[in-house]
């Protein structure tokens, strides 16, 4: 009789784990292509948040490390206005420069 109930425990229990273990089994593959389930997971988030080389911008200068030079005399040539200069200092002034911790964003 205890064999019995210890079985039917154990079928109960799988019924319930089973189901929970293939639905969270579906959902780590949901959305990926089969080229990404291949990558690590450093890899699958270089991937979904890092554009492509040669990607477009609404800017209009595509995404290209040789584009570099571009993109510095592109941001050296935009000028703020007094008031554009002071919301960026009070938005930069509390981050951490990533290159120092003695200096704000808003210096480099």
């Amino acid at each position: 009789m205890i064999i019995k109930q210890r079985n039917k425990r154990r079928v109960l229990l799988g019924a319930w784990f089973l189901p929970l273990l293939i639905g969270g089994m579906m959902l780590v593959g949901c959305g990926e292509t089969p080229e990404e389930v291949k990558l690590n997971p450093v890899e699958r988030i270089w991937a979904k948040i890092i554009p492509e080389e040669g990607t477009a911008t609404s800017y209009g200068i595509p995404l290209s490390l040789e584009n570099t030079q571009q993109f510095i005399d592109w941001y050296n040539t935009i000028k703020l206005s007094a008031k554009e200069q002071e919301s960026r200092n009070a938005a930069l002034n509390s981050l951490v420069a990533p290159c120092c911790d003695d200096k704000w964003m808003s210096t480099c």
